[in-house]
């Protein structure tokens, strides 16, 4: 039996036998999947930033691990590291055994670049296609569309959108219905139209699947859309 004080076993069965609570012990079974994922290592392979620091502490895989785990616990803003350190289990699912600070992922952020972005995209297409061998899938059906999340103050690309009659960005996003897996995403200022860049937005979809449908409302019908397709 799998217990969550002896985590290295590996098998599906998973126990609690009483002891202390934490609310994060049940990321344990992420941090199983992410080692059969060979997570880590995907990473590495991929993640590119402007990193210039000598004998750094944290590595940026270990930071992007951490940064994971944290979106899992619930955790969407750095700042929440200051809870997570004080918790008796987390630490344990991260490489280094102890938590990045809030200032570290700040520092990790201002260091991403568009070169960054495109190598998240390539770890998320692997993803995808490893993950696509246990669908039986005879086409792969991608839903085009563009939302709008509200800005408040003057972050940098924030514009007004007549459309939604709100100030805040208009990013477009690319999902397969049957899956709900994320394609692609491309954050954009509040005033582009829906199907603005679009064509550049499908390429890396075009050329890293098969078998594709796309699904898209009356704002994509562009020649330039259908040709690309």
């Amino acid at each position: 039996m799998f217990s969550l004080t002896n985590n290295n076993a590996k098998n599906n069965n998973f126990s609690f036998e009483g002891g202390n609570l934490t609310n994060y012990g049940g990321l344990i079974l992420f941090k199983e999947l992410f080692e059969v994922l060979k997570l880590t290592e995907l990473i590495s392979k991929y993640l590119v930033t402007n990193d210039q620091r000598h004998s750094p502490l944290y590595s940026d895989t270990m930071i992007v691990i951490q940064l994971i785990f944290q979106i899992l616990a619930g955790h969407d803003t750095d700042y929440a590291c200051q809870e997570l350190k004080d918790d008796a289990y987390f630490y344990q699912l991260l490489e280094s055994k102890q938590v990045a600070s809030q200032s570290t992922l700040s520092r990790f952020f201002s260091r991403a670049t568009e070169e960054t972005v495109e190598a998240l995209r390539q770890l998320n297409f692997e993803l995808i296609q490893l993950f696509l061998q246990f669908h039986q899938l005879d086409n792969l059906i991608i839903d085009v569309d563009s939302t709008h999340f509200t800005t408040y103050g003057k972050q940098e690309g924030s514009d007004y959108n007549a459309h939604y009659r709100a100030t805040g960005y208009h990013p477009l996003y690319a999902f397969e219905s049957q899956t709900g897996y994320c394609f692609n995403a491309q954050l954009r200022p509040g005033n582009h139209y829906c199907s603005h860049g679009a064509v550049d937005f499908l390429q890396p979809i075009l050329k890293g699947f098969k078998q594709l449908l796309f699904r898209m409302d009356s704002g994509f019908a562009s020649p330039q859309i259908y040709t690309s397709i």
